[in-house]
């Protein structure tokens, strides 16, 4: 059985030795471009990753940056 005291020390003992959280936003770059076949879609960083721009054969399909 653990005794309120030792939980308390496992607790203080576990949270110093962690590391602070630091989230993975993917990879340090600030935009991808991604093609399959006929299709490019532009991802951005800045926007947390949402299409930024779809192309059609070299052709826009939607406004850039519309959002």
């Amino acid at each position: 059985m653990i005794r309120p005291l030792h939980f308390l020390l496992l607790y203080v003992t576990a949270s110093w030795s962690k590391e602070p959280f630091k989230p993975n936003l993917g990879p340090d770059l600030p935009a991808i471009t991604v093609s399959c076949g006929d299709v490019t879609l532009l991802l951005r960083q800045a926007s947390q990753w949402t299409p930024g721009r779809i192309d059609f054969r070299g052709h826009a399909m939607t406004t850039e940056r519309s959002a």
